[in-house]
């Protein structure tokens, strides 16, 4: 015992100099195997074993002078592997015993291997009393599954006695939603994860949807060519909420509101949520661009969808916020701002009806944000030829469908700004003839 203390020492002075051993070739009949990948002491080699039946059979390559030695938690307390038999350049241990470590010790340092091999079966996925819940670290963002028997993970021992945690990973499936920003909407898919236990328990994203979960395996499942059943859990409400914008202006579907706008502008405004039915939605306008509780709040909607006007100048900002029914959860979208322009009416002097259609053939007047208007043309005994109440329509130069004469005639506009700037405007137009309206018969 004490020669082999001392050799520990010497390989573990010589371990810092090396960068590894020559490792045999290893191999098992009767049982399926797997190579875990683990940064450890001496180069340890960790094998994940799971056997078929009651017999199965481990084959380490090696010299017939090697020494065929096993530990249970430290190398210093070893013990010949009695049963080891060399039969053409392969040592064969009939029924090795698992969770222990092996040492095939050769001549010198760079001859000596180092192995522990993991029982796969003695740490079983559970299979019973799987429930999900919220879990209480972060209810709005995260589940948590619980067993009957904990989720375990693995370990070994290092030839120095040092316990060596060997992570595991849960394979987790469950129903979900993610959002489509090109299509705006939420889609269905299955979403998978794996999931490192923390003290027995399983701790992770919640879906979107209401669903359950199930545990299918981990990742030495498939290399084990092990057929796992999976296990599902109650099914469960989530907490956890996403919600996103939907907004059209004027009618027209936006992706974003640009630098200015003209009053009036009417805002659609739809809330796309995962889960419609358990989320309560508000949407708030307040003046300004801080978001701040001071800041005047202009409209305030519950519900997921509403429109509002803009008819006043300034910059305002959109709120959109989700929240569990209880109010537990809540989640916002990114604030949407906007500017809606000063006032501004600008009149023409002339316009050429009938002339080069298209071109200049309709009087009509340059605004932005004018929210109140009416606008009347008059001839020059005083006579009404056209009234109209919308800043962006006109007059084509007609009474009664037929061509006015060129010449001189007046308007009248009353109307006012965003800004609540308030226009009287009078002043005359002149209708330039055209050889074509003089081949057609005037009013």
């Amino acid at each position: 015992m004490k020669k082999w203390s001392k050799k520990l020492i010497f390989i573990a002075l010589v371990a810092l100099l090396c960068e590894g051993h020559s490792y045999a070739q290893v191999a098992f009949e009767g049982a399926s195997f797997a190579k875990v990948e683990l940064t450890s002491p001496l180069a340890l080699k960790v094998y994940m074993v799971h056997p078929k039946g009651e017999n199965f059979t481990l084959r380490i390559e090696g010299k017939q002078t090697d020494k065929i030695k096993t530990y249970k938690q430290q190398a210093s307390e070893w013990e010949f592997v009695t049963n080891a038999v060399y039969n053409n350049g392969v040592w064969v241990i009939p029924n090795a015993p698992l969770d222990r470590g092996y040492i095939v010790e050769g001549g010198s340092l760079a001859e000596s291997s180092f192995y522990w091999l993991v029982d796969y079966r003695r740490y079983p996925i559970p299979k019973e009393g799987l429930s999900v819940f919220h879990a209480p670290e972060a209810p709005c963002q995260q589940v948590q599954i619980t067993a009957s028997t904990p989720f375990q993970t693995f370990h070994c021992f290092s030839p120095e006695g040092e316990l060596l945690p060997i992570a595991r990973k849960f394979t987790v499936r469950f129903d979900d939603l993610f959002y489509d920003a090109a299509k705006q909407e939420f889609i269905p898919k299955e979403t998978t994860l794996q999931v490192e236990p923390k003290n027995g328990e399983l701790l992770f994203t919640s879906s979107l949807k209401t669903t359950d979960y199930k545990v299918v395996g981990d990742e030495y499942t498939t290399p084990l060519s092990i057929q796992q059943k999976e296990v599902a859990t109650n099914v469960l409400v989530p907490n956890r909420l996403e919600v996103h914008p939907r907004y059209k202006l004027n009618g027209e579907e936006v992706q974003s509101f640009g630098k200015e706008l003209s009053a009036p502008a009417e805002v659609q405004m739809e809330a796309i949520v995962n889960n419609p039915s358990t989320t309560l939605v508000s949407w708030r306008i307040i003046s300004g661009n801080q978001v701040t509780e001071a800041a005047p709040i202009i409209m305030q909607y519950n519900g997921t969808g509403t429109t509002f006007r803009f008819e006043q100048a300034g910059g305002y900002t959109i709120i959109l916020e989700a929240s569990s029914q209880t109010g537990t959860c809540r989640v916002s979208a990114e604030p949407v701002t906007l500017y809606i322009q000063t006032s501004q009416l600008e009149v023409p002097n002339a316009f050429s009806p009938n002339s080069s259609p298209g071109i200049n053939d309709v009087f009509r007047v340059v605004h932005k944000s004018i929210v109140k208007f009416e606008a009347s043309i008059f001839n020059e005994w005083g006579n009404l030829l056209y009234r109209w109440n919308d800043p962006n329509g006109g007059w084509d130069g007609t009474y009664n469908g037929r061509w006015v004469e060129g010449g001189v005639y007046y308007y009248v506009i009353r109307a006012e700004g965003a800004d609540g700037k308030k226009y009287d405007l009078k002043g005359h137009i002149n209708i330039l003839q055209t050889d074509l309206q003089e081949q057609i018969t005037p009013l």
